[in-house]
């Protein structure tokens, strides 16, 4: 007699408990897990073979149970976060379809990308320009003691939740300060040096900061260098770095080459 108990459905997604193993049905094809108790490690296989590693993770089987016994259960993980039935099917997902040999960080960092993404906010759009916001963390996967964002706020205290996203020319990149005085933009989904298409030096502002004056595009002191942005100007420095094609700029170079300050 077959005995399927469904986690988790989705359109063609479905995370169950069939027969007493863990299987997800995802996009056509069926995987199943295994555990290897050391790290711990999850394993996700397709017809036998390993597809992705997740270390320091879970076992996905007893995780799978907890949610039968209680539907509101949260997977806690290492890194303090508490995912449910929807993202911790998500976290299975995204392991499948971005890579094979996972820290749970990493993969916790890619699946929050990808919700927070779903739920972009858009500050400024023309034909080839497009910045905006990624939505806010989801609530239940926080550390119970992180702060809820005040969205008409124009300086947020802890900024650093934020992420800016510029579309340029068709291209998605997002936006990556070292907090002192370089701006990176970086093209989306992809890693490590290969991720960085322009570096913007002596950029002092915190852009990330500044949702509120994005959103009504006042001008403003953004930066050091004496002169007011606004989402329109900034949008124009960001489109200046990518299409140059240098890998670094001084501000005050792209400021005179888009005629904010003279010769």
């Amino acid at each position: 007699m077959n005995s399927s108990e469904v986690i988790y459905e989705n359109g063609g997604t479905r995370l169950c408990l069939d027969n007493g193993k863990a299987i997800l049905f995802y996009k056509g094809e069926t995987y199943t897990f295994g555990f290897h108790p050391y790290e711990p490690m999850a394993i996700i296989y397709k017809d036998d073979a390993p597809v992705a590693y997740i270390h320091n993770a879970f076992d996905v089987y007893a995780e799978c149970q907890a949610f039968m016994t209680n539907p509101e259960h949260l997977v806690n993980t290492v890194t303090r976060h508490y995912h449910n039935a929807e993202h911790f099917c998500r976290l299975l997902t995204v392991a499948i379809d971005r890579g094979y040999d996972w820290q749970i960080d990493e993969l916790e960092k890619e699946m929050f990308e990808q919700v927070r993404w779903e739920n972009h906010e858009v500050f400024y759009k023309t034909d080839d320009i497009e910045f905006g916001r990624y939505g806010d963390e989801p609530e239940d996967e926080n550390d119970p003691t992180e702060w809820d964002e005040d969205p008409d706020a124009d300086i947020l205290e802890h900024a650093e939740y934020e992420i800016l996203y510029v579309i340029i020319d068709g291209v998605k990149y997002v936006l990556y300060g070292d907090w002192i005085s370089t701006l990176d933009i970086k093209i989306a989904g992809e890693k490590g040096k290969k991720a960085i298409k322009a570096r913007i030096h002596q950029f002092t502002g915190i852009p990330e900061a500044y949702p509120g004056y994005w959103r009504r595009g006042e001008l403003f002191y953004l930066v050091a260098t004496g002169i007011k942005y606004n989402t329109e100007i900034f949008c124009q420095i960001l489109a200046y770095a990518v299409r140059s094609g240098k890998k670094y700029y001084n501000l005050r170079e792209i400021e005179k080459a888009i005629g904010l300050r003279g010769a």
